[in-house]
């Protein structure tokens, strides 16, 4: 485990000022952004050509996630234990790969060094990834039904176990066989369309067959 000094005590002025970092952060991400950047326009991606240079521009915002999350680490560890919750995505530790074979990246962005990664290998073995997924969703509005999923996908296998919710620690799989090869192979998964390799990307999977909305808060 990583050894890390704690400090004795927090402030109200610290943690302003590191919200001004991070403000910092937002404003030099958008700025690398082209000025004809805007996500509302129907098809917007249809105007930008992949390439390594939209890929490092990603990799901003996952840099500024990871050195926001190690500040808080470094603060309140003392505490106890910090909880990240985030996208898949951003929380694996192997290079995000966009798109899959039955659906093709949505933007100009292939490959990206995600946050998980740079966490990693400042935390090592004192960093749990846990990727979640799910099988599908039941009571949300039309306009918030969540993606189906790519055939022959991370959820299928998920699935097929036909248990509604489970974790499964991959660092606890068979060294060999193919349970262990099935999970060191690239996967698409329907969440959205990336790519994923599970033992490179995380330590353990949540797995929920049927998600629901959250209710609404009692008056």
């Amino acid at each position: 485990m990583a050894s890390v000094t704690c400090p004795r005590t927090s402030n109200s002025f610290e943690w302003a000022v590191r919200q001004a970092v991070n403000a910092a952060q937002d404003d030099a991400f958008l700025r690398s952004l082209p000025p004809e950047f805007d996500r509302d326009v129907p098809n917007w991606w249809e105007k930008f050509k992949p390439s390594a240079r939209w890929d490092h521009n990603a990799e901003m915002r996952e840099i500024a996630m990871a050195d926001n999350l190690l500040w808080v680490q470094q603060r309140e560890c003392g505490r106890g234990k910090i909880l990240f919750f985030a996208h898949d995505q951003h929380v694996q530790t192997s290079v995000g790969v966009l798109g899959s074979p039955s659906r093709p990246a949505a933007g100009p962005w292939r490959r990206i060094r995600c946050a998980g990664m740079y966490l990693r290998s400042a935390q090592d073995l004192d960093l749990v990834v846990i990727g979640t997924y799910y099988g599908h969703g039941a009571g949300f509005p039309p306009t918030d039904v969540p993606p189906p999923t790519d055939v022959h996908g991370m959820e299928d296998l998920l699935a097929s176990f036909s248990i509604p919710r489970f974790i499964m620690d991959l660092r606890e799989l068979p060294s060999s066989g193919p349970l262990h090869e099935w999970f060191q192979m690239a996967h698409a998964t329907g969440q959205d369309a990336y790519t994923i390799v599970p033992l490179r990307a995380y330590d353990a999977i949540l797995f929920i067959d049927t998600i629901t909305p959250s209710p609404a808060p009692q008056k």
